[in-house]
């Protein structure tokens, strides 16, 4: 699993987290509680009216989660997470830098002492990073999915180290994000990641406080083995959709199936080694 983007881990930590009892929907959906204000959609300016993080995780859940991190599967998360966020790049590389971003969140999150520098490097990553990706619109995945997945994830790291950083870097990080990817259409060639990443911007910003009715649709056909489609669950979670608690049942149990298969097939071929 640390080939995938670690951004992914962020979402999956949660996930299975919420995931260790039996939580009602009201536990495992977040509420999403933002004022409808597209009059001010094109607004950079600190927002007050949002409680920051709430998008993937609110703050009133970090005990929880570190108190996880202290045993597997979620230890080796938290470990994994803070050797990415500590490793020295410059990479442009949009998959470099969802993974990066990613790290630094959760460890964020999970490494408290620090946290305050975790937020620095977030930032420092928007600024400097973020905003010299080449990007466009197009027809291409690499020139749409990659780069809109890597902000998907940037969106999601700002809003959780959101109250660490100051008036002047909330606006400034703001800025190179709506102005990157403003340009990629909300409509055209691989939707579902231009749904996720500019709807995800919407609810960061305030200016959309529920479901997205087009994204609905397009999650109905979400395939469990497929792992690039987790981009759809996770803009789904945020979204809090109602059938969100059993897609997120069928995933996990869809997981262990599959862990419980390569494990009878492994079992398999040492009880056949043995016989030989």
């Amino acid at each position: 699993m640390k080939k995938k983007s670690i951004s992914l881990f962020l979402i999956i930590f949660v996930c299975l987290s919420s995931c260790s009892s039996e939580p009602s929907k009201k536990d495992i959906a977040l509420e999403i509680q933002v004022k409808d204000n597209q009059e001010n959609s094109n607004s950079l300016t600190k927002n007050d009216t949002l409680d920051h993080p709430f998008l993937i995780v609110t703050k009133d859940m970090y005990p929880s989660l570190r108190e996880k991190a202290n045993i597997e599967p979620w230890k080796s998360l938290k470990t994994d997470a803070i050797s990415r966020a500590n490793a020295n790049s410059t990479s442009l590389n949009t998959s470099s830098l969802q993974k990066y971003v990613g790290a630094v969140a959760l460890a964020y999150i999970l490494d408290q002492d620090k946290s305050n520098s975790y937020a620095i490097k977030v930032r420092d990553a928007i600024l400097n990073r973020y905003a010299l990706v080449e990007i466009e619109e197009s027809s291409s995945w690499g020139k749409v999915v990659a780069p809109m997945g890597s902000f998907f994830s940037a969106i999601l790291a700002l809003d959780i180290v959101y109250e660490s950083l100051s008036i002047e870097d909330i606006i400034e990080c703001e800025q190179v994000i709506e102005n990157q990817i403003s340009k990629v259409n909300r409509e055209g060639s691989w939707k579902t990641i231009r749904y996720g990443t500019h709807g995800t911007w919407d609810l960061y910003k305030g200016i959309r406080s529920g479901p997205d009715d087009k994204y609905y649709e397009a999650f109905k056909n979400f395939d469990l083995l497929n792992w690039s489609d987790l981009h759809k669950y996770s803009y789904a979670l945020i979204n809090s959709f109602e059938f969100y608690e059993n897609s997120l049942y069928r995933l996990m149990k869809r997981y262990v199936e599959i862990c419980r298969d390569v494990q009878n097939e492994f079992l398999k071929k040492i009880k056949n080694n043995k016989e030989q």
